[in-house]
C-alpha cells in the first residue's frame, strides 16, 4: 500500500490540498503540504547522491526540449503498517485509455498532454479489487518486469529509505518525473504574463521558463531531502552549466526565455 503520496512542482502558488480533501485515502498531496507536513526523504549518503544526479540529468534534458510544468511523484509506504490498510484494493484502478483516437495534431488551444489527460477521463476505470474477484483478467505479472533492473524500483518496485550509514530503514519510496508532455510555448507564456500580473510573485507560480522552472524544481526538491548539504555541490554545477549555456545563447544571438 502507499500510505502517503505528493506531487511535487516547487511552486507554491495553489499548492495544498485542503484538509477534507487531504483526508482522503487516495489523496494526493501537494507542495505547501509537503512543507507543513515536514516530511523529508530519508536517504543515506550514496542513494543521496544516485537520486539528485539522476534528478538533474532528467531535468537538463526536459530544459532541452523546452518543457514545464512536470512534477516528481512521491508515493511512501511505511514497511512497519505494511498492507494492512487494503488501500490498494479499495483506491487504485486500472484503465486503457482511448489513444488510438488521439489526433496526431491536438484539439485546438490545447496540448497534446491536456487532450490525452481529456481522453483518460473519458475512459471508465475497472476498480482493482474486481480484478482479484476475476471479473477480469489478472494483470500479468511481467509487466514492470524490465524495471526491478533500475536502480530505483529494485527494492519491492520502489527506492528503500537509508540511514547516515547507508543502512536500510523502514520506508521505500516509489518516485517518478511525471506530466513531461507541457512545452514552454506561447499559451504558456501568456499564462506566465496573466499570472504574474495577478499575483504579482511570479516566482511561486507554475508556468515560467524551463530553465528557471527546472532550478526551482530541483532546489525544492534537493531541500526535501533529509541532511542534503552534500548534494548541493550538485545543484550548483548544474546551476553553472545552465548559466553558461545561457550565456553562449545570447552572444550568439539564440535568444533566450
Amino acid at each position: 500500500d502507499i500510505h502517503a503520496q505528493y506531487d511535487l512542482k516547487g511552486s507554491l502558488h495553489g499548492r495544498i490540498l485542503m484538509p477534507e480533501e487531504a483526508a482522503k485515502p487516495r489523496a494526493c498531496l501537494k507542495d505547501q503540504n509537503w512543507l507543513n507536513n515536514g516530511i523529508k526523504l530519508q536517504l543515506g549518503p550514496a542513494k543521496r547522491r544516485e537520486f539528485v544526479e539522476q534528478l538533474i540529468r532528467d531535468v537538463e534534458l526536459l530544459i532541452k526540449l523546452r518543457i514545464m510544468d512536470y512534477s516528481l511523484l512521491v508515493g511512501i509506504h511505511d514497511i512497519q503498517r505494511g498492507n494492512h490498510g487494503k488501500i490498494r484494493n479499495a483506491t487504485l484502478s486500472v484503465f486503457d485509455p482511448e489513444k488510438t483516437q488521439i489526433p496526431d495534431k491536438p484539439y485546438p488551444q490545447m496540448t497534446r498532454a491536456n487532450t490525452i489527460r481529456d481522453k483518460v477521463a473519458r475512459t471508465d476505470p475497472m476498480v482493482l479489487d474486481r480484478l482479484a474477484k476475476g471479473d477480469y483478467p489478472a494483470l500479468p505479472e511481467s509487466m514492470f518486469r524490465e524495471l526491478t533492473y533500475s536502480k530505483f524500483y529494485c527494492d519491492n518496485g520502489g527506492y528503500l529509505a537509508t540511514d547516515k550509514n547507508d543502512q536500510p530503514t523502514n520506508m521505500i519510496y516509489y518516485l517518478g518525473v511525471i506530466d513531461i508532455l507541457t512545452p514552454y510555448n506561447a499559451i504558456k507564456r501568456m499564462e506566465h504574463v496573466a499570472r504574474s500580473v495577478r499575483y504579482y510573485d511570479r516566482h511561486t507560480i507554475s508556468a515560467v521558463n524551463p530553465r528557471y522552472y527546472g532550478l526551482r524544481f530541483l532546489k525544492f526538491i534537493i531541500e526535501g531531502i533529509g541532511n542534503s548539504d552534500d548534494v548541493r555541490p550538485l545543484l550548483e554545477g548544474f546551476e553553472n552549466r545552465q548559466r553558461r549555456m545561457h550565456h553562449h545563447r545570447f552572444h550568439w544571438g539564440g535568444g533566450g526565455g
